[in-house]
């Protein structure tokens, strides 16, 4: 086979292959590009939620960093997502040894399923574990749960936590 016919026979190869590639990757822009701005946000995703940095001017240490980041690990493996759009906040009372109090949940738009989810996760995670010492007495902790999922199983979720002081609750005299 002359060296004509060998480098037209490579070309042609590698013609052919890139075009694939091409298509390939214009598939997948197309696919994430599409109409539905939920539908390119609602792709699948698998592993651990999205880590967001506390969004008040909460308390902020390595320690603390730590223990929410392991409480939105605990939180995300027990969190069932109710269908549609939701974003529910959740807020409860921390004490020092981890035990929570004055614990409400409201979504936006309201959907008693996500917040129901969300109150369960919560509940799950129960006893929390003892704030670090950096964080007080008390603590306000919120918990925003945001997530997407339709019926086709896209779905998106992010968990976003936040702990605020608060004074100690005063001890009653005796």
């Amino acid at each position: 086979m002359s060296i004509e016919t060998r480098t037209r026979k490579s070309v042609v190869s590698l013609t052919s292959a890139l075009t694939l590639c091409v298509s390939f990757v214009s598939f997948e822009l197309i696919d994430c590009f599409s109409a539905s701005p939920c539908h390119a946000q609602g792709k699948k995703k698998s592993g651990k939620p999205q880590i967001s940095q506390p969004v008040s001017s909460g308390l902020s240490s390595p320690e603390i960093n730590s223990y929410l980041i392991r409480l939105r690990e605990k939180l995300d493996s027990n969190w069932t997502l109710a269908d549609g759009q939701n974003k529910v906040t959740l807020s409860a009372r921390i004490d020092a040894d981890g035990q929570a109090s004055e614990i409400s949940a409201t979504s936006t738009p309201s959907c008693p399923e996500a917040e129901q989810s969300a109150n369960e996760a919560f509940a799950k995670v129960q006893p929390l574990e003892a704030l670090p010492k950096s964080a007080g007495t008390a603590v306000k902790l919120t918990i925003i749960f945001d997530s997407f999922a339709d019926p086709h199983g896209d779905t998106n979720r992010n968990l976003t936590t936040t702990l605020d002081p608060v004074a100690a609750a005063p001890k009653e005299s005796q």
